[in-house]
């Protein structure tokens, strides 16, 4: 949602942009039959560049808390890798509903419980 928004910014609202989903609007984002298992934290620096050049603002309650670091762990938990630097952890479930809600207002189209499996390119 964030490429389209951007696409839509710096373009005027001038492109039709179209944003497919294999979920239903409700579970716009989900990854998995499980469920939201990655993505739930951002650095500052990420947030303040969307703020300052597009015009998006995430704050409570799509960014839960402030981080100075995360720990990344493989899904098997057996590798880790930190990161340090200033961050937010996110609420997966609620930051799909805000980037859908600022995608609509810009005259971005969605499309829910499609999935794609080739494109053909004319």
């Amino acid at each position: 949602m964030i490429v389209a928004s951007s696409a839509s910014h710096y373009s005027k609202q001038s492109l039709k942009i179209l944003v497919i989903d294999r979920n239903a609007s409700p579970q716009l984002g989900k990854k998995t039959i499980s469920g939201w298992v990655c993505g739930d934290a951002v650095g500052k620096n990420s947030v303040d560049y969307m703020t300052s050049r597009i015009g998006i603002k995430w704050q409570h309650p799509v960014v839960e808390h402030p981080v100075k670091g995360v720990i990344a762990f493989s899904p098997d938990h057996e590798t880790s890798i930190s990161f340090d630097g200033e961050g937010y952890i996110l609420n997966r479930k609620v930051l799909p509903q805000k980037q859908l809600n600022d995608a609509l207002n810009v005259g971005i189209e969605i499309k829910y419980n499609l999935a794609l499996r080739n494109l053909i390119v004319d």
